[in-house]
């Protein structure tokens, strides 16, 4: 066991003492950011703490993106794409805009007569609970502290909860949080201001082999069990003891007059022939062939301009596998509220359809081959339709964040920009990484 001497526990107490003081300061300093307004408006305030948090919260996703978020990084002192800030003023801007919105929101929960559930208030209260019990081993003192490096602590922390549920709580009110409050009338027009309809025929730089049984027949499979289908008009065949012949999935086989095997070749699909690792094999056409087959493209397409029926009825004989057409039958719907989740071919086709009219062909080369477009008028009431909802999963998001912003505008004159507090705020770099709260 060491021994420290009079002076040495001396020191030690010194340290302690300074260590104490310090946690002391940073919790009261976050409780001093709580109470700092840095907007105001018709009696409601967003605080310099919730101010920090989001930018914290906003650090966390950037990171979770894969940007480098160090202090020190340069990612900080690059121009944000398409403007004139560095990534560090573009991004703290962004949360003074976020909290610009949020107080906006405060005012019309107040002028709407909104009041939170107890249900509601309960959650942020069994959510903080939680967060002192799993992360802080049952003290608040060390959820302060934590929290801390974000710029707020637990009061600050219920704040900021308080105001999301009144954001949550207001556009509930408004528009639905699944735009079931919005009228029909307003989703056609913002449908039809922001959506480009397209039907394509893929001349493709390659092709697939269908699975096909010991006899050589391609085999037809069930879209939604994947099993083999058999054709009803075919007869069984059966075992010495009685029992129907059945194939691995102990389906019953059918056949025809010949002996082979009867596939449903109406309701079922071919299925390509795969790897090992499960995925489609391609195999690609020789330069000549690919050569003959745009030689065939550019014929149609000059045939097809402006007659639709016609584009039609090329689609199914340049299908790379049987049934595509039926995915989508009406066209694919592309939009830039949606194009962070497309490829760039896909991009490229936007950014064509934008300058097409309705009838239109324009190819586009792909590292698949030659898409062949044709822009289609929109189809009245498609973003509703379950069976294309793969195309509008930001449509009812986006809608409510424009009309939100479009209430809101009022708002924003009037509201009052505390500058004093603001300048004590923490840049983005400079708080910590916040992936939890």
């Amino acid at each position: 066991m060491i021994k420290l001497n009079r002076k040495g526990r001396f020191a030690r107490l010194i340290c302690l003492a300074l260590a104490v003081i310090m946690i002391a300061l940073s919790v009261c300093s976050c409780a001093n950011r709580v109470e700092k307004p840095i907007l105001k408006c018709k009696g409601q305030a967003i605080s310099l703490a919730t101010y920090e948090f989001l930018l914290s919260r906003m650090k966390g996703t950037l990171a979770r993106n894969k940007y480098d978020v160090n202090p020190v990084s340069e990612f900080w002192t690059e121009k944000h794409p398409g403007s004139d800030l560095t990534n560090e003023e573009y991004y703290n801007k962004s949360v003074l805009d976020s909290c610009k919105n949020y107080l906006a929101a405060l005012v019309i929960f107040e002028e709407e007569g909104l009041v939170l559930s107890n249900a509601a208030l309960a959650s942020i209260e069994e959510e903080i609970a939680f967060y002192i019990d799993y992360d802080c081993d049952g003290s608040q003192e060390k959820l302060d502290t934590l929290l801390s490096k974000f710029g707020t602590d637990t009061d600050g922390l219920r704040e900021i909860y308080t105001i999301e549920a009144k954001y949550q709580a207001v556009i509930q009110a408004l528009y639905g949080l699944d735009g079931s409050q919005i009228a029909d009338s307003v989703k056609e027009e913002y449908y039809r201001d922001n959506y480009y309809r397209f039907k394509q025929i893929l001349v493709s730089n390659f092709y697939y082999k269908y699975m096909t049984d010991d006899s050589g027949n391609v085999m037809y499979f069930d879209p939604e069990t994947s099993k083999p289908l058999y054709d009803e008009a075919g007869s069984y065949k059966y075992t010495d003891d009685g029992k129907r012949v059945v194939d691995e999935y102990g389906v019953a086989i059918r056949y025809d007059e010949e002996g082979n095997i009867l596939y449903d070749d109406e309701n079922g699909l071919p299925a390509p022939k795969s790897d090992e690792k499960g995925n489609a094999i391609k195999y690609e056409y020789t330069e000549a062939e690919m050569q003959e087959r745009v030689a065939k493209m550019n014929g149609f397409v000059e045939s097809c301009r402006g007659n639709a029926s016609a584009f039609e009825a090329q689609i199914p004989e340049w299908q790379i596998f049987e049934g595509a057409e039926d995915y989508y039958p009406d066209g694919y719907y592309l939009s830039d509220l949606e194009r962070s989740a497309y490829p760039e071919n896909m991009l490229e086709i936007l950014e064509k359809l934008k300058v097409m009219e309705v009838g239109d062909i324009s190819v586009i080369e792909s590292e698949s081959g030659y898409h062949v477009i044709m822009k289609y008028e929109l189809d009245k009431g498609k973003y509703s339709d379950s069976d294309y909802s793969e195309w509008f999963k930001s449509f009812n998001q986006s809608l409510i964040d424009k009309l939100y912003l479009d209430r809101c505008e009022k708002y924003f004159p009037q509201m009052k920009v505390i500058e004093r507090h603001l300048k004590k705020a923490r840049s983005i770099k400079s708080l910590g990484t916040n992936f939890d709260y």
